[in-house]
């Protein structure tokens, strides 16, 4: 990446492997995973740009690195917190706002669904909220890393188990229900 710190210029990492910088003009997050983890969230990440889906964050680029072992990404960054870090800061969110974030968290749920993705990896941590001036929220979905198509005979390496659904703590294939479950796992905290 040294080749490239001329373009980004770090302002603090945000992760281990998750780093907030900025380009001059904006800023973004740069992520450095493996490559086989890298592959599957720029492919889905792709799949999202290219059909204008919105409330995710968009790829900007990507890099090898040390021999394509390491993939870089460069994905626009969405300021806000996640929603654990929402209801500390609030305390108790009241009936009204939950289900307005829920209904925010379903739509984005469903908009994948119309591509025939699923995200694979629902939980409050991975919707971030970010306050409007009008006092509203946007909510928007990050860390594609899990992301598959439906009904996918692929298997997903990476699952929570805290909120993940029942199939993929068994045999670890997505279909439309699982992000639905992770939905219904946020509703209940």
């Amino acid at each position: 990446l040294r080749q490239h710190t001329h373009i980004y210029s770090p302002i603090c990492f945000l992760h281990p492997n998750i780093v907030l910088a900025n380009t001059g003009k904006k800023n973004c997050i740069i992520k450095c995973t493996t490559k086989a983890h890298a592959h599957n969230e720029i492919e889905f990440l792709k799949i999202l740009r290219d059909n204008a889906v919105q409330n995710v964050p968009h790829l900007q680029n990507h890099y090898d690195l040390w021999h394509d072992k390491y993939h870089v990404l460069v994905m626009d960054y969405i300021p806000g917190e996640d929603i654990v870090q929402f209801i500390q800061r609030k305390g108790k969110v009241n009936e009204e706002n939950t289900m307005n974030i829920l209904r925010k968290c379903k739509k984005i749920v469903y908009d994948l669904q119309a591509l025939n993705i699923v995200h694979g990896d629902i939980k409050p941590e991975n919707f971030i909220i970010q306050p409007r001036n009008d006092g509203d929220w946007d909510v928007s979905l990050v860390d594609f890393e899990s992301a598959n198509l439906l009904n996918s005979p692929h298997r997903i390496k990476k699952i929570t188990n805290r909120y993940a659904a029942p199939e993929l703590t068994m045999d670890r294939c997505m279909h439309k229900n699982t992000d639905v479950w992770g939905l219904g796992m946020i509703a209940y905290i």
